[in-house]
């Protein structure tokens, strides 16, 4: 027996190259490992490349297993792409952790303060420390927001930031994430694939858990409910399942226990804010806002949106909903910002900034803009105010037209645009393409209040850059995620005491099932296209298996009848089908190839198929992993040719099909909670399963002619009651 190069190759680092002028995580300039991974590196030489390789593929099959997916949006359609993450983790001192915390600590409270000011007594503006058209003519600036005091004084309740690492390993702040932050449900997921991926070295390396801060961040939104009320309704406001970050609002909802909703799930009713349930309407105490503030209200901000509630803004000014982060948050997030913050910070806090932003100018300042055009080649030009699909201009990329053309849109609007250094972003080992290499890098870390204080996430997630050569890094061109890990002492010290979560006593008379109505609908039509495609796919197998093994000389046998049970009337023509009575051989295989492979045909396998998938997507909170992944499974293989009925694939398909429909029935039988969810979902499986019926054997029995035994036959194989019949009556077939 022999064994490949790469099964016994130990691993080598005389090929890790990290580019010159970079701060590197793994080595330092010596070529010595750094401090942080000498802890972990000695398990991971452990396992080898190949032991490595074996964990990249469990990891990248447990991301498709699991779903886990983000949206990228390509011209004007919008695909589903499966989330990408590297083996290798980002390895962290909790001292290091401790001091980015501590800087972070000073910047949330810093764009409180100016949040406080903006939509308040705009002292700041009248007093020249910041320019008045960075926030009245930011879009992101909600003037029905004005004069609104948030509780506790805090606008923002989930705090992001995008870190980078200098080339003397100090960090800078890339950009600060206020409006509606995501990131926090992809860091738990990409914990609990590293739990799954590399146990052993996850335990030796005494990493900090998560989930202390999960249960503060739950208890934390908790405590936003108005008039202090016990056993808040706290409910996750997402866009929908079209959002880049869909999948992370689910996971939110379903591991924290709060209903996912849409804005067509709510409705403003004296002054307060109601969910639409079967039961009828639920008071809404506590939004996490994952939908962007100026989208939120119809009414008062933006007129065109289909994905806000008329008059939210009204109930949050009235006290009778807390919306996490407030609304107006996103005037916080301007790019020019960051040239304002250290005098700012001194201003307000009496504090130099303890971790500084990345170099910015506001060319709406004359000398400012005089040294943005004097270095334009070198610097990245962006908008003064954040707004989707508007690209950043980097400066070494541009030729001569291209500048030109730049300046003279900075001199018509200079207050619009601003500049910013290009950052020396640090790089960290990747395993790529069975070699370690590496990868420039950002880290997103998290806050959120807990009394007093802010505490930091202890974790957070990284994101790679998609290339070796590439500085920039962005999840929608194709970026790596990290999972990051703050090694520990074994023994616990105070500080890591104080992580253990607390136990929060619930009113359990107060729990009421709160099931929307949109889901409810939602959940009876994926029971419906589940029991309608298993249907069609049991059919579709009596079917081909007749035709490939007809009974006797006639290969029509029985089939003819059977088939115009699928097929309505006014389906004939467009069969290029006259009469069933018409089809001959050719014309039955073309049919059921159509059937069961045609994409655009309505009511076909595979379109049935992509109709479970989609809906399934919509209640997938409501829906176990095993469930899911079971849905997941029913993929489509390519399709092949027009007359495939007899090919050996459409057979497996449709086994496969039935097989695990079957295996999803089982689930929701016995693992789903009997909750209004499911009494829904049986409701439209049941529903659908009496309408097949009796279609079926109205429009198959209607007419006499032929061979009856024959087409009783075919009716108990498609209803899968053969055994039955035969336990009773033998093999005798008769209609009565």
């Amino acid at each position: 027996m022999t064994t490949s190069p790469l099964a016994s190759s130990a691993i080598d680092l005389s090929a890790y190259s990290p580019p010159s002028g970079y701060y590197d995580e793994l080595i330092d300039t010596f070529g010595e490992k750094r401090p942080t991974w000498q802890k972990a590196w000695p398990e991971l030489e452990n396992l080898t490349l190949d032991g490595i390789a074996h964990r990249d593929h469990l990891l990248q099959r447990l991301i498709q297993e699991n779903g886990i997916t983000y949206n990228v949006y390509s011209g004007s359609e919008d695909s589903s792409r499966l989330w990408t993450m590297d083996t290798l983790p980002m390895v962290f001192e909790n001292s290091e952790w401790s001091m980015i915390a501590d800087a972070m600590r000073q910047r949330v409270r810093l764009l409180n303060a100016l949040a406080h000011d903006f939509y308040g007594p705009k002292k700041l503006l009248s007093e020249g420390h910041y320019p008045v058209s960075l926030v009245l003519g930011n879009p992101g600036f909600l003037r029905p927001c004005h004069q609104y005091k948030p509780k506790n004084g805090n606008w923002i309740h989930l705090y992001a930031a995008d870190l980078a690492r200098a080339p003397d390993g100090s960090w800078w702040v890339l950009s600060d994430r206020l409006e509606a932050p995501s990131g926090i449900g992809y860091s738990l997921e990409n914990r609990a694939l590293s739990s799954r991926v590399l146990p052993e070295l996850l335990r030796k390396t005494h990493v900090r858990r998560l989930q202390p801060f999960i249960s503060k961040f739950h208890e934390s939104y908790a405590q936003l409910a108005p008039h202090g009320k016990p056993d808040p309704t706290i409910v996750v406001l997402t866009p929908g399942p079209a959002n880049e970050t869909y999948f992370e609002h689910s996971y939110l909802a379903r591991n924290l226990g709060y209903p996912l909703v849409e804005g067509a799930d709510l409705t403003v009713r004296d002054k307060k804010l109601y969910m639409k349930t079967i039961e009828g309407l639920q008071k809404i105490d506590v939004i996490i806002r994952r939908l962007d503030g100026s989208w939120c209200d119809p009414l008062e901000l933006r007129s065109e949106s289909l994905l806000g509630v008329p008059g939210l803004v009204n109930v949050m000014r009235e006290g009778n909903v807390a919306i996490a982060n407030s609304l107006g948050t996103g005037v916080l997030e301007s790019p020019a910002l960051p040239a304002f913050l250290p005098n700012l910070s001194q201003h307000i806090l009496g504090e130099e900034l303890k971790m500084p932003s990345v170099a910015t100018w506001w060319c709406g300042q004359s000398r400012e803009r005089a040294y943005v055009f004097e270095n334009i080649s070198r610097l990245v030009i962006k908008r003064a105010y954040r707004q989707h699909g508007r690209d950043s201009f980097f400066g070494p990329h541009l030729n001569s037209a291209e500048i030109d053309s730049l300046k003279n849109q900075i001199v018509e609007n200079p207050e619009l645009w601003c500049a910013q250094e290009i950052v020396s972003r640090a790089t960290t080992p990747v395993f790529q393409n069975g070699q370690i290499t590496p990868r420039h890098f950002l880290v997103r870390v998290f806050m959120i209040p807990h009394g007093d204080d802010w505490i930091i996430m202890p974790g957070g997630l990284g994101r790679i850059a998609p290339q070796t050569d590439l500085v920039n890094v962005s999840m929608q061109n194709g970026g790596l995620s990290k999972d990051i890990w703050l090694t520990q002492e074994r023994d616990k010290g105070p500080e890591s005491q104080r992580d253990e979560p607390r136990v929060q006593r619930v009113n359990a008379t107060t729990l009421r099932p709160q099931l929307p109505s949109r889901l409810a609908d939602n959940l009876c039509w994926l029971g419906r296209y589940a029991e309608r495609t298993e249907h069609l796919a049991r059919i579709m197998r009596v079917l081909v298996g007749a035709v490939i093994e007809p009974e006797g000389n006639d290969p029509l046998n029985g089939l003819g009848k059977l088939l115009q049970a699928m097929i309505s009337a006014e389906d004939f023509p467009r069969l290029k089908i006259d009469r069933p009575t018409e089809w001959d051989f050719s014309a039955t295989i073309e049919v059921l190839s159509s059937l069961i492979w045609d994409p655009k045909m309505p009511g076909s396998l595979v379109d049935n198929i992509e109709q479970i998938q989609r809906t399934a997507t919509t209640v997938r909170e409501r829906l176990s992993d095993d469930a899911m992944q079971i849905i997941r499974k029913l993929s489509i293989p390519q399709t092949p040719g027009k007359d495939s009925a007899l090919d050996e694939k459409s057979f497996g398909f449709l086994e496969v099909t039935i097989d695990r429909l079957s295996a999803f029935s089982g689930v929701v039988l016995e693992n789903m909670t009997r909750g209004h969810g499911w009494v829904f979902l049986e409701i439209g499986r049941r529903l659908e399963r009496a309408i097949n019926i009796t279609t079926m054997l109205r429009t198959s029995l209607s007419q006499q002619s032929g061979d009856l035994a024959a087409l009783l036959d075919h009716l108990l194989a498609c209803l899968d009651c053969t055994l039955t019949y035969r336990r009773q009556f033998l093999n005798t077939i008769e209609l009565e």
